[in-house]
C-alpha cells in the first residue's frame, strides 16, 4: 500500500466521526502501483511533469456499495494522491446501543493524517463509544496523538 494522506471524508457517506478505516479481514481498499489478484482493480493514471504514474484502486467486501460514483470519486481521489477511506460506521464499527463510532474500531486498519497505517487489534474488552449522552459512554485518549 502506498503512503498518501486520506480524503476528508468517508468515501460512501461523507462523515468525519470516528477512526478513518482503511482495510478489515471482510471489507476494505488499497491504492498500489501493482494490479493486485484476486480482488476488484481499477487502473488510474496520473501525469505530472510529462511523466505518467500507474495506480490501482483495490477493493473488497463492498460489492453491495461500490457503486460507479463511488470508484469515480476514489479515482479523483487518489489523481490528488489522497487515499480513500471509510468510516467506522460504514466499517461498522459502532456502539451497539446507539450506533455512533466506538472508541476503539477492532480488527481494522485505520490511516492517520500523515498516511501511516496502523492495525487495531481484537481485544477482549468493551472500551465504549463516543457519545456522551449514551450509556456506553467512556472517555477514551488513545488516538489523541498524532503520527
Amino acid at each position: 500500500m502506498l503512503k498518501l494522506t486520506p480524503g476528508k471524508t468517508c468515501i460512501f457517506c461523507g462523515e468525519t466521526k470516528g477512526q478513518k478505516i482503511v482495510a478489515q479481514k471482510i471489507r476494505g481498499m488499497m491504492v498500489t502501483k501493482e494490479r493486485n489478484n484476486g480482488i476488484k482493480n481499477h487502473r488510474i493514471e496520473i501525469t505530472k511533469g510529462g511523466q505518467t504514474e500507474i495506480y490501482y484502486f483495490s477493493y473488497w467486501g463492498f460489492e453491495d456499495k461500490m457503486s460507479s460514483e463511488i470508484i469515480d470519486r476514489a479515482k479523483q481521489l487518489i489523481q490528488n494522491l489522497k487515499h480513500p477511506w471509510f468510516c467506522q460506521k460504514c466499517g461498522k464499527r459502532i456502539c451497539s446501543i446507539c450506533g455512533e463510532p466506538i472508541n476503539y474500531p477492532v480488527g481494522s486498519d485505520i490511516i492517520f493524517e500523515s498516511g501511516c497505517t496502523t492495525h487495531i487489534p481484537i481485544i477482549p474488552a468493551d472500551l465504549g463509544c463516543i457519545n456522551q449522552k449514551c450509556k456506553k459512554y467512556r472517555k477514551f485518549d488513545w488516538f489523541k496523538s498524532k503520527i
